[in-house]
């Protein structure tokens, strides 16, 4: 895994210098055509030997990267190609018998269908070899410098037309014309004052008003009259080329006066062309960018709009959780827990269910609430008083949310007590009536309108304390007037708290001592063995003290 790291880190790397040799290199390329220069004093070529110096180290330090992956693929090539006619080798003469006795008994037929065979995976490696060598050609010509840009040839020409003059006046009018064009070249033969007043002559740079020109320098006369050509401060003649070449760019070249020559002519051609693409991608570039932006300006608004319209409709529902919460009392702290959770859910889901803020909050926000709520409710039973705060906490977390309809049954006097009910919205009728008395519409018992607050089932304590032998019936109908909101306390979850508490369960904390004997003997019995059993005479001395 480490190699691999540092193998992919290694890749990154050098893919950033190829990027970069590859930018260096095409920067550099048209800079070859800047070495020439024309001495116009002595009517000569020479060179810069101190620009090309430097280009030539430059692009040869990026002709040395670009040469490295190139060669590592050929060597890897040839591996390859050793490692598989080794292997074919081995092959070969591990199946020569059977190879040579199998020939024997197919005869030509066989010889004539593996010679179809053969051939034609010779032509599927012909055709993969070519596609190699094309890609090794591909490769080396990527290293060869070739000029770029269209100012650096514009010098170049420029220089060519000024010789091309020379070469014209030599041919036609010079009576040594091999001489004369002996002279073209700086160090060769030194020139004269009498050649450089005939080539003056005869390719003049400046003419007067009116007066045809025996040479015409066309677009590049210009370059020619600024003294662009001979001189040897290549900042000055690089930028004023490129400008040049910018300045016709933008305007497709259309100011240029050329002479009849072809190559001047398609040079143009090719400005003007170059200058008109480069036009349309750019107008096609502002083109996108305006549609991607309008679209993105577009997007940003229905965003911004779909967001406002969520957090409106959030806003909406949330006064439901805000009547809700009002209502219950909550403190700061556990308002601003359940607001920041509800509105973390209306984001992910605005059709949730506020109405019912409880059961769409996480659990964690559910134990706040509900300790909250039934905290001090259960504090208030008598039974319940003075119990420990953890027992407590229990009973508030197994408590579960129910709903009951308009004038439906909660509890059917008889029915098994399987659960204590806590309202905290609605109403309930409770009443009780004597079984010679149903149908007659007369009640032993009044009937009385409970409401938020009210606590049914506390003889569901009495049962957890009595080793849970038989569920208590309930002793009252429980009817609901309205839509009913409650939590109930199941059987089946008390009995788990005080199983997990039972140290701490004592609801006879009364002053009749047969009461307190009798339930020291049944925590006795409910608990477990882990030491020997006491004595008759320890178990009373404990109720004595517990009586007393």
């Amino acid at each position: 895994m480490r190699k691999s790291e540092q193998r992919r880190k290694f890749l990154y790397i050098w893919s950033k210098i190829m990027v970069i040799s590859c930018v260096l290199a095409v920067s550099l390329d048209p800079l070859f055509l800047y070495i020439l220069i024309i001495d116009q004093d002595n009517k000569c070529l020479q060179m810069d030997k101190k620009l090309s110096t430097t280009i030539l180290v430059l692009r040869s330090l990026t002709d040395i990267i670009f040469a490295v992956p190139f060669i590592c693929k050929v060597h890897k090539s040839v591996t390859f190609q050793m490692h598989k006619k080794f292997g074919a080798n081995v092959a070969a003469n591990t199946t020569s018998t059977v190879a040579s006795s199998t020939q024997q008994i197919e005869g030509n037929l066989y010889g004539k269908s593996k010679g179809k065979a053969l051939t034609k995976v010779g032509k599927k490696i012909a055709q993969k070899m070519s596609w190699l060598y094309f890609s090794y050609i591909n490769d080396f010509l990527a290293l060869l410098p070739v000029p770029q840009i269209l100012g650096a040839f514009w010098y170049f020409f420029s220089i060519q037309q000024e010789t091309l003059c020379w070469y014209n006046a030599c041919a036609k009018h010079s009576p040594d014309p091999v001489g004369c064009m002996n002279t073209f070249y700086c160090g060769h033969q030194t020139t004269n004052s009498r050649n450089i007043a005939f080539l003056n002559k005869h390719c003049p740079l400046d003419t007067p008003d009116g007066v045809l020109p025996q040479f015409n320098f066309g677009i590049f006369l210009d370059s020619l009259q600024n003294h662009n050509v001979d001189h040897t401060q290549f900042g000055r003649k690089l930028f004023y080329s490129f400008w040049w070449g910018l300045r016709n760019l933008s305007n497709f070249g259309t100011n240029l006066t050329t002479s009849t020559y072809v190559w001047e002519n398609l040079f143009a051609i090719l400005i003007s062309v170059v200058g008109l693409l480069l036009f349309l991608y750019f107008i096609g570039n502002v083109q996108t960018y305006m549609q991607m932006e309008a679209t993105k300006t577009e997007e940003r608004r229905q965003k911004a709009e779909e967001e406002e319209e969520t957090k409106q409709k959030i806003r909406m529902r949330m006064l439901d959780v805000r009547r809700w919460i009002s209502d219950n009392k909550f403190p700061d702290d556990v308002k601003k827990e359940i607001m920041d959770s509800i509105e973390k859910i209306l984001k992910k889901d605005k059709d949730a269910d506020v109405h019912k803020p409880f059961l769409i909050l996480p659990w964690q926000t559910k134990r706040t609430v509900k300790r909250h709520l039934f905290m001090g409710t259960l504090k208030k039973v008598n039974r319940l008083k003075g119990m420990n705060e953890k027992v407590l906490t229990l009973m508030c977390d197994c408590l579960k949310p129910v709903t009951y309809g308009e004038t439906s049954f909660v509890f059917r006097m008889g029915d098994p007590l399987d659960c204590m009910m806590f309202i905290i919205q609605g109403t309930v009728w409770t009443y009780g009536s004597s079984d010679n008395q149903v149908g007659q519409g007369v009640s032993s018992m009044a009937i009385k309108r409970v409401g938020k607050g009210y606590i049914y089932g506390e003889e569901l304590l009495d049962w957890a304390s009595d080793c849970f032998n038989e569920l208590p019936v309930s002793s009252k109908h429980v009817k609901s007037q309205t839509k009913v909101e409650a939590f109930v306390l199941m059987a089946k979850d008390l009995e788990t708290v005080v199983s997990r508490c039972k140290t701490y369960w004592d609801l006879h904390n009364c002053n009749n001592p047969e009461e307190v004997a009798v339930s020291t003997v049944r925590r006795f019995f409910r608990r477990p063995q882990r030491r020997p059993p006491l004595s008759s005479a320890e178990i009373w001395d404990d109720i004595s003290r517990r009586t007393l």
